[in-house]
């Protein structure tokens, strides 16, 4: 029989109302067999008593129904958010709480650049904290106006682009597509809204903010849920490609992938008969760390971008 570890701790919240407080909690095989005094888990036989947690509290891992695996990836761009930040290492940055610091930290990323064609890549802005000031052209043609810039807002449902990109794509004041923002004379102000918008930016400078999914990335997704506490998390627009899904494998097989990991199949890119089949493929790749079977069936826009509609 396995070894059953009891851990020792200041204070065990248990989250169950007829004994929501201990201080021991009994483990065998990654699994919770009880949680009280040491005295009262005796019942599960011999075991070995870990002290690590003697000065801390312990409580329940928490679920995370709606996240994103792209948050192992963005941390390769520059962070542009108002607050500060802690990254899945644990390290804490800066945040820019002006539009004037965000254009100063895409300034600095730009000229830390050695290719002057490379797409410049940023993410968590969000202009709520700005009053009625929105990022136009203007200020990132502070930045450059010959590199390629892509901005997007932390709710991922919103970008701002340059003047560059505006030129690639091939939009102006004539392109009839939903999400390109216009201002009071009907010129593009570079912000996009919604995905019909955004593949047109995409098509030209590639998307590595919401990539295709690898072993380091994911690694890094479950360093991030770690540090706040989340043992189970979704990936909420996964693409369960036969080669995604291996990735899914590979990094769930991993000693320190440390998240059991529920992606959502996106059903927007597939016909109905071959999304299903997809479904069905990755379902049989379920381990304990990871679970296939849940789908997204549509993109349900961003309350604090503007965009959800909502009644």
């Amino acid at each position: 029989m396995a070894t059953t570890t009891v851990f020792r701790a200041r204070k065990v919240v248990t989250m169950n109302p007829s004994q929501p407080v201990a201080d021991h909690v009994a483990v065998r095989d990654g699994r919770i067999l009880g949680a009280g005094t040491r005295e009262s888990l005796a019942g599960w036989g011999d075991h070995r008593l870990n002290t690590d947690f003697a000065g801390h509290v312990l409580l329940p891992g928490f679920v995370e129904g709606h996240a994103h695996a792209a948050e192992g990836q963005v941390w390769r761009h520059c962070y542009v958010g108002c607050q500060p930040r802690r990254d899945p290492q644990g390290r804490l940055h800066a945040g820019a709480p002006s539009l004037d610091a965000v254009v100063a930290r895409l300034q600095q990323a730009h000229a830390a650049m050695k290719e002057p064609d490379e797409p410049l890549f940023a993410w968590g802005f969000d202009p709520i904290y700005f009053g009625d000031r929105r990022m136009s052209l203007p200020d990132l043609d502070r930045v450059s106006p010959h590199r390629p810039i892509l901005v997007m807002h932390s709710n991922g449902h919103l970008m701002n682009v340059n003047r560059k990109i505006l030129q690639m794509a091939g939009i102006d004041a004539s392109t009839n597509v939903h999400g390109i923002l216009k201002d009071e004379t009907g010129q593009p102000t570079g912000e996009l809204m919604e995905m019909a918008a955004h593949y047109m930016a995409y098509r030209q400078v590639g998307s590595p903010l919401f990539g295709a999914p690898d072993v380091e990335s994911l690694l890094q997704y479950g360093h991030a849920a770690r540090n706040v506490g989340a043992t189970t998390a979704a990936d909420l627009f996964a693409d369960l490609s036969e080669a995604n899904v291996g990735e899914y494998v590979r990094a769930s097989a991993h000693e320190d992938f440390s998240l059991r990991l529920v992606p959502a199949m996106n059903t927007l890119d597939a016909p109905f008969d071959e999304g299903i089949a997809r479904a069905q493929a990755a379902r049989r790749h379920s381990n304990d760390k990871l679970r296939f079977g849940a789908c997204k069936v549509m993109t349900d826009g961003s309350i604090q971008g503007f965009t959800g509609r909502l009644k």
